[in-house]
């Protein structure tokens, strides 16, 4: 009783009569094009999807609703979305927003035991908006439609989910969405919960966070019956006591703080939900837990602790692309700390080798979590290595073939950029033009270099610091009259 206290009613009156309207009329126009002749089946569903189009229009500005007024108040906002659903017998347009928010209910008990948690502002399933669940009700129809006409039902794909909860988060200013999936598809039902981190608030600081983590392995719950439910409330009772934990360590890692008590404050959430054997023992995803501790140690500057942190996590799942990327940066930030100023030839060109060497296994790696951009910080990483190595891998004599590889590592990063608005990846675009920029004018090739330049500064408009030191840079070149164009 105390969950459906904090979770709230399963379906408020007056929410959801546009998403049970368009329904029925689903239903209906499912018949008509049922009845029709194969020949004439798709001029119908053209003509159809043009009506569906303006009443989802109309539906979706009555029905979207702003988070409560306390909530847009809280420096940090977790929203709970309604779950996809599949092949439940006709039951989909319940059963995903029950289980959500029976989430939504166990999370609220366990960030209340928090002392974080009266500054978290948690947005109930209803309030999520037509992006996940009422939207998924209002084009259902289509997809059954669109199984009438092919043969060939369409589901939902975990990139598409992480598509809409990253939409979700933008359109909420949530830093972390939580949702999943239920498939009846073998006859038992599978529960698959996940959650999105928003990277807003961590930009460039943690890329191996940012995107789509799956919450535990799905789990199944039988067929729909009494003990279904049962099950559901003993998996979430013990995963939302995780997930509270890692909300309130991901709070403080978000303050960023120069001194390190946040990011202390962080590590001490993390480590609590790996030592506590009766938590985590029945959740497989150690890997998450020990990719969150291993971060927050190289925040905190312990880059070997960090290592033995994503080394855990890849015992649990060697396949795990996150962990080698943080393997590779804790190696390559190591290896820059045995530099001196000014001495140009003190990196450890062997821990430059083995940051090269896990940056390589995270492209190869089979576990590659959707929306976390981690190939496109891949080919950075990659290329950093390269550049540092080519420059000071003989005792300041630069070794040309290095230097190549690392520009065609900056012109991957340069390439997925020009197909894509995303700003972290605009951020590191940036940087890649500036080291292409640095390389070109190592090689005296100055009109290259004030080119490259050009694009760093202009690609750096949201980084002002940044932005600066290529300024100043571009600005020397701009006084060279070798860098001028004839």
């Amino acid at each position: 009783m105390e969950e459906e206290n904090h979770g709230g009613k399963i379906k408020q009156q007056g929410q959801h009569v546009y998403g049970d309207q368009i329904n029925v009329a689903g239903n209906l126009i499912q018949n008509i094009v049922q009845r029709l002749s194969r020949r004439d089946r798709w001029g119908a569903l053209v003509l159809l999807l043009a009506i569906l189009g303006i009443v989802v229009w109309i539906s979706v500005k009555v029905s979207i609703q702003p988070p409560d007024e306390e909530i847009k108040y809280t420096t940090y906002r977790v929203a709970v979305a309604p779950f996809d659903t599949q092949n439940l017998n006709g039951e989909s347009d319940d059963i995903g927003l029950d289980v959500a928010n029976k989430v939504f209910g166990r999370l609220s008990i366990a960030l209340a035991d928090l002392p974080t948690g009266s500054g978290i502002g948690l947005i109930e399933p209803e309030r999520v908006g037509p992006l996940d669940g009422i939207w998924q009700s209002r084009l259902s129809f289509v997809w059954r439609t669109w199984g009438i006409l092919t043969g060939k039902p369409v589901a939902s794909s975990p990139d598409e989910r992480a598509k809409r909860a990253a939409e979700l988060a933008e359109k909420l200013g949530a830093q972390i969405v939580v949702y999943g999936a239920i498939d009846g598809t073998d006859g038992d039902w599978t529960v698959a919960p996940e959650f999105y981190v928003a990277p807003e608030f961590y930009y460039d600081d943690a890329y191996e966070l940012i995107g789509v983590h799956d919450l535990g392995a799905p789990f199944h719950v039988g067929q729909g019956d009494g003990r279904t439910q049962i099950k559901i409330n003993e998996e979430f009772a013990v995963r939302m006591k995780v997930l509270a934990q890692i909300v309130e360590g991901l709070t403080y890692f978000a303050m960023q703080d120069e001194g390190g008590s946040y990011y202390k404050r962080a590590l001490a959430s993390f480590e609590s939900i790996e030592n506590d054997k009766d938590l985590w023992g029945e959740i497989d995803s150690k890997h998450l837990v020990n990719l969150l501790i291993g971060n927050t140690k190289g925040k905190l500057g312990d880059l070997v602790g960090a290592v033995d942190a994503f080394t855990a996590a890849l015992d649990y799942d060697p396949e795990y692309s996150r962990a080698y990327a943080g393997l590779g940066s804790a190696y390559y930030v190591a290896a820059l700390k045995k530099d001196t100023v000014g001495s140009g030839s003190s990196v450890d060109t062997a821990l430059l080798s083995n940051a090269i060497n896990q940056y390589e296994r995270a492209l190869d790696a089979n576990h590659q979590p959707p929306r976390a951009d981690i190939e496109v910080k891949v080919h950075f990483g990659l290329g950093q290595s390269y550049l540092m190595l080519g420059l000071y891998k003989d005792d300041g004599v630069m070794d040309e073939s290095l230097l190549e590889k690392a520009m065609e590592e900056f012109g991957e990063v340069i390439q997925v950029y020009n197909g894509t608005d995303n700003l972290r990846i605009r951020h590191l675009a940036a940087e890649s033009y500036a080291r292409i920029g640095l390389i070109h004018r190592s090689r005296g090739l100055l009109m290259e270099a004030r080119a490259a330049y050009e694009q760093a500064v202009k690609l750096a408009v949201g980084d002002p610091d940044r932005r600066e030191i290529f300024k100043q840079a571009l600005t020397e070149l701009n006084n060279d009259p070798v860098a001028q164009p004839e």
